[in-house]
């Protein structure tokens, strides 16, 4: 074999492996947008969205989405308010989470 067809094999096994791992690596953890409602609206205390805008609650029941969506909140966030747990804790472990992955400053 030739060392041109050799490094084209060599080639194309590290991009199979490198696309296995990224794919690998690209299961969505995050929240999508209707779970983020879901937990917003548990978190202001309402059970959906029509209840949160007769309660005048919908601005932070958005803000929540919002928030919810562009930190991303963790799948233990969720699971933490799932549960009935104090809002603050879940937030504060969700930090510390977040802090313990960053790499060290």
């Amino acid at each position: 074999m030739s060392l041109a067809r050799r490094t084209k094999h060599c080639l194309t096994a590290l991009a199979v492996v490198g696309l296995t791992l990224a794919t690998v690596g690209c299961t969505r953890k995050a929240p999508g947008p209707l779970e983020c409602e879901a937990l917003a609206l548990r978190m202001i205390g309402v059970r959906d969205v029509r209840e949160a805008e007769l309660r005048g609650v919908k601005p932070a029941v958005d803000r929540l989405t919002v928030e919810c969506l562009t930190l991303p909140y963790d799948a233990e966030m969720l699971a933490c308010v799932r549960v009935g747990r104090d809002v603050r804790v879940c937030s504060l472990e969700m930090k510390v989470r977040a802090d313990a992955r960053r790499p060290g400053d």
